[in-house]
């Protein structure tokens, strides 16, 4: 029985994905699509993922849900590259100073800590790292032990906040997530009334996926998949598994 989670993500990956992200602006065409984000051209990449950082510092300085806008996003690549690094040079900096266990403002069903932040944007960051690349028409390898990190942080962090929306509609069945590369399996249901559950264990569902974790953190994220990826194995009933996909990852 899986009962543990895989290890968290070190702070050195996210300074990492942060350097290497705005490392590719100025080569970056900044109206070119974005795979897997519906609408969004890079320059719109680039400005959410610097939007997120300046509200995370804010909250990490003030404690409550920041409500100061960033500084407006430049245009051209060169100095669209300089506004996103201060903003990197902000964000790691207010996350290093901090207390890791310190409470903070947090809009997500989770404890309200500064490792938690630390953990959620190591894995926001990697997943727009991926979307540039995307939209450069490149991709990189994305490291096995942090994409199952980043399928358990997703499953604990984001798909709760998914689940509390009025919209929700939850699907019905349960599902199972197997990595078979690194460690990772998870259970999913929800009951009658949408509550969801969510156990780090091998079960068996009405659905499973069994795959590479990279393959199964970018179908969780609804991001295309390519080609050097091998598709995830589906077992059991395919319309459970559909139902779980489908939800909004972005």
């Amino acid at each position: 029985m899986n009962t543990n989670p895989p290890a968290h993500s070190d702070p050195v990956h996210l300074q990492q994905h942060l350097y290497d992200f705005c490392e590719l602006i100025p080569s970056t065409d900044l109206t070119a699509a974005v795979p897997g984000c519906t609408n969004w051209n890079a320059e719109a990449l680039i400005t959410h993922l610097g939007t997120v950082m300046h509200r995370v510092t804010e909250g990490l300085s003030t404690g409550v849900a920041p409500i100061t806008a960033p500084p407006t996003a430049p245009t051209t690549p060169t100095e669209l590259q300089a506004w996103c690094s201060y903003l990197v040079e902000r964000v790691l900096s207010a996350l290093s100073s901090t207390d890791p266990q310190a409470t903070v403002w947090m809009p997500f069903a989770a404890p309200a800590r500064v490792e938690i932040w630390r953990r959620r944007l190591t894995h926001e960051s990697m997943i727009h790292l991926w979307d540039l690349q995307q939209a450069r028409g490149e991709t990189f390898r994305v490291d096995p032990v942090l994409a199952s990190d980043g399928i358990d942080e997703f499953l604990e962090i984001v798909l709760p906040r998914v689940a509390s929306a009025p919209q929700f509609a939850a699907p019905a069945g349960s599902l199972h997530l197997h990595c078979t590369d690194v460690h990772g399996e998870w259970w999913m249901q929800c009951d009658e009334t949408g509550a969801l559950t969510v156990r780090r264990e091998h079960a068996k569902g009405d659905a499973a996926i069994r795959g590479s974790a990279a393959a199964i953190l970018l179908a969780l994220w609804n991001r295309p998949r390519p080609e050097a990826i091998a598709a995830p194995e589906v077992i059991g009933m395919t319309d459970v598994a559909d139902a779980w996909m489908a939800l909004p990852g972005l």
